[in-house]
């Protein structure tokens, strides 16, 4: 089921956000796996908040809105992803393209942002 509350599209004429969770700009190599047994696509997060994140996935492939997905994103850039660096998700927006597709994803519980984007180092 798609709680079509934790993830808004702002549509054009719109005015401001209308986000129920602060977006931020992050690029993360991860890996999708859609389906209970399916393998692992290579993609890219775009953004992220606490609700879900926006990846791009290189090709041309279809996805479903309403979808299962594991995502594995390694959100420190360790070589390699561990089980409690996956997260459960939907697809809940597909946008196709001509060299990837854009795919929205809520996640299946809200996740604490701070936790998975690295803080500023210090100067």
């Amino acid at each position: 089921m798609i709680d079509h509350d934790r993830i808004i599209e702002v549509r054009p004429g719109q005015a401001g956000e209308r986000r129920r969770f602060r977006r931020i700009r992050l690029a993360r190599p991860c890996k999708l796996s859609v389906g209970p047994f399916a393998d692992y696509r290579p993609a890219i997060t775009t953004d992220v908040s606490s609700g879900g994140v926006h990846v791009s996935v290189k090709g041309d492939q279809a996805f479903e809105i309403g979808a299962s997905v594991i995502l594995a994103v390694s959100w420190h850039d360790h070589p390699t992803v561990t089980q409690g660096e996956t997260l459960p998700a939907t697809i809940v927006r597909v946008e196709p393209g001509d060299d990837a597709t854009g795919l929205a994803l809520a996640f299946e519980s809200p996740v604490v942002v701070e936790s998975m984007v690295p803080s500023p180092r210090a100067a």
